[in-house]
């Protein structure tokens, strides 16, 4: 089955990823713990902070509870916070963490690179979410919470609790004997720049083991390590030095927004191969999305089921969108070494 978008053209905002997942036999996500361990030393979790935050609030007031918001499994939460936090990626550890209605988002941004990661909390599902207002522009140290969460048992629910007006966020985890704990928030940098909202024109299902065997190859070959890409409606091929994966789709809806006899080319560079190796045990299966606006990025969007999303987007070397006649992969590898 292929889905023809108008004007070949879907907002990330309105794309449910459900439906293509559950086509590849119904692929359920990952329980496998990441297997790179954390090198961070825990801290001790700090007591549950009081009610009454005196720089904000006077003695008289009482500080309305903006939101309550409770994700299960802790597993989830610590496996996307260690990707986001990955050394060379983000060395400082913060993040933008904005909560509004539909959910919450956390943004972190290599400043080398570009690249930007992205991990939203939908307010459905599996989240417990209690909203009155809306927290936004707020900075965190995500290194901090993820010392914090370092005891938290696989299957605990994690709770932030913010009071309006208040400099930290509050968490809480452990279903028997809860354990509380409160980290700072600090304003946004003016030159932080947000997640953007994402127009694309397709995208294509990748088993999260290929995509780890792509980072390895990635990592294997010499520099300049670009790969090549090449999407139609029925095949996915991926060449990276002298490797190809051919992904078949004749049989399952696993390509969007392509047409009948229309293919897209892509040239990229992989960063933040770590990082994205770390993401890749949290789901089963991945959506790499070539992104219209902004104009010629790579997205992967790692599929959390009913929590969310964590999704990374980069600018590719190059794309060519509906190429006529596509000379095929041999002509995209010779493309790719020259450049």
């Amino acid at each position: 089955m292929t889905v023809t978008l108008d004007k070949n053209q879907t907002s990330i905002k309105n794309l449910s990823l459900s439906t293509t997942i559950k086509s590849l036999n119904d692929l359920e996500s990952a329980n496998v713990e990441n297997p790179i361990q954390s090198s961070k030393q825990p801290t001790t979790p700090i007591q549950e902070p009081a009610i009454h935050d005196d720089q904000n609030q006077s003695s008289q007031e009482t500080p309305v509870t903006s939101f309550r918001f409770g994700v299960r499994p802790a597993s989830k939460l610590k496996q996307a916070l260690e990707s986001l936090t990955d050394a060379k990626f983000n060395p400082k550890g913060l993040g933008l963490i904005e909560v509004v209605e539909n959910g919450l988002e956390i943004t972190v941004r290599n400043t080398k690179t570009g690249v930007a990661g992205h991990l939203w909390f939908k307010s459905s599902g599996l989240i417990n979410f209690e909203f009155k207002k809306a927290m936004i522009n707020k900075m965190i140290d995500l290194n901090c919470v993820l010392d914090n969460l370092v005891d938290a048992s696989a299957n605990d629910i994690v709770t932030l609790h913010y009071l309006h007006g208040c400099s930290h966020l509050n968490f809480m985890f452990g279903n028997a004997s809860p354990r509380h704990f409160a980290v700072d928030l600090l304003e946004m940098d003016a030159s932080f720049e947000k997640f953007p909202n994402i127009t694309f024109a397709c995208d294509a299902v990748i088993l999260s083991e290929q995509f780890r065997d792509i980072i390895q190859a990635f990592q294997d070959i010499e520099k300049p390590r670009i790969g090549s890409l090449e999407i139609s409606d029925k095949v996915f091929t991926v060449s990276v030095g002298k490797r190809d994966w051919r992904l078949m789709y004749e049989k399952v809806n696993g390509i969007r927004g392509m047409a009948p006899n229309m293919v897209h080319q892509a040239w990229l560079r992989l960063h933040h191969r770590e990082s994205l190796k770390k993401a890749s045990f949290i789901a089963a299966g991945l959506l790499l999305c070539l992104v219209t606006d902004p104009f010629e990025q790579i997205m992967l969007r790692f599929n959390l089921r009913e929590l969310g999303d964590l999704v990374f987007i980069s600018r590719a070397e190059y794309i060519i969108f509906d190429v006529n006649g596509s000379p095929g992969l041999h002509l995209l590898a010779s493309a790719a070494s020259l450049m």
